[in-house]
């Protein structure tokens, strides 16, 4: 169809069914709906099998390699013991951006672009800001927030403008170049986040380490 100012809009017509088994429809999300089985199991199934079934694949690959739990992780979340304001030495931040980060906590803020568009670049810009949470222990542009501002359209805009976040950290080149799209794949990025973790644990060269981020960036 066409639109008011002449675009052409995709529409997608979603019809409500039930699987085999489910008694009814609980919920509805973006891409899929959770149904009612019994009263202690619920299933959830896309929309449009047809359409999402690659994504429901991967997601079933995530849960499968969680451990077991009735409600969540055993030991909570790597967020939760961050909020808890626990402390933390560098070496244990620096072990957890290869291994967790990629599901620690929610990105708040993510690269410009079309809502509706999400690829490798979004996954790594993503990255970049999940390690600059575990390194620092709060997200991006924290003065935003600390104004009581729209932190979304602000944030948005200076991402935009290629205004990063200047706060030093241990891993705060890494967290540069997925910003500016620099790694071509998240094992490049990984590579990079083992390579400090291992020349940390080196006594000699820590205490560099420890100071280095993104005071040599460049204005970009």
């Amino acid at each position: 169809m066409i639109d008011s100012d002449g675009e052409i809009v995709q529409v997608h017509h979603y019809y409500e069914y039930c699987p085999p088994g489910v008694e009814r429809v609980l919920a509805s999300g973006a891409s899929a709906r959770i149904g009612e089985v019994d009263d202690s199991t619920v299933f959830k199934y896309p929309k449009d099998p047809d359409k999402e079934a690659e994504r429901f694949a991967a997601e079933r690959k995530i849960l499968e390699a969680l451990p077991p739990h009735k409600h969540r992780a055993t030991n909570g979340t790597v967020a939760e013991y961050m909020l808890e304001g626990r402390p933390l030495s560098l070496q244990q931040r620096l072990t957890w951006c290869p291994r967790r980060g990629g599901s620690m906590e929610p990105c708040r803020f993510s690269l410009p672009r079309d809502d509706f568009q999400a690829d490798l670049r979004t996954d790594l810009f993503a990255l970049g800001c999940t390690i600059y949470y575990i390194l620092l222990g709060y997200t991006i542009f924290p003065d935003v927030n600390e104004r009581g501002m729209d932190a979304s359209e602000i944030v948005e805009e200076r991402l935009r403008k290629k205004e990063w976040p200047r706060e030093r950290h241990a891993c705060g080149a890494v967290s540069f170049k997925c910003w500016q799209q620099q790694y071509d794949s998240a094992e490049e990025a990984v590579r990079d986040l083992e390579a400090i973790e291992r020349d940390h644990a080196q006594p000699s060269t820590a205490a560099s380490i420890e100071s280095s981020g993104l005071e040599d960036a460049p204005n970009v």
